[in-house]
């Protein structure tokens, strides 16, 4: 997944592309709670039930099924993904700062589904 967002940097860095809105979710604490997301652009926050984030998942008949990662992983893509940018100046664009700006709230919402998770666990009572 790195090499995916490194590759479409550079190429953004190369040359002027579209940068589209995309939508990245993290499971909300557990998957039965469903998920929480943001967009890469807008940074917009939406929330999805159980069946709308299996849906997301699995494959459709116009698309491919939704790509896994950790947060883990995905923090060190955004450092690489800054880190890139400071090798690029000036040709590290609004939208490419703004995309790893936004990464951070996608980082956000994986610690709060962290923290959720503990109390929903916590919160089952087996006599």
């Amino acid at each position: 997944m790195a090499i995916i967002f490194l590759s479409m940097f550079l190429l953004i860095a190369c040359q002027k592309l579209e940068i589209k809105n995309q939508k990245v979710c993290t499971v909300a604490g557990i998957i039965q709670a469903g998920a929480n997301c943001a967009t890469t652009l807008s940074g917009e926050k939406s929330e999805m039930t159980y069946e709308e984030f299996i849906y997301f998942l699995e494959p459709q008949s116009d698309r491919s099924g939704a790509m896994a990662q950790s947060a883990d992983d995905y923090s060190e893509t955004k450092v690489a993904l800054e880190q890139a940018c400071i090798l690029l100046k000036n040709k590290c664009t609004y939208e490419m700062k703004r995309i790893i700006s936004n990464m951070e709230i996608m980082l956000d919402l994986g610690i709060e589904a962290k923290e959720n998770k503990k109390k929903m666990i916590d919160s089952i009572h087996i006599p």
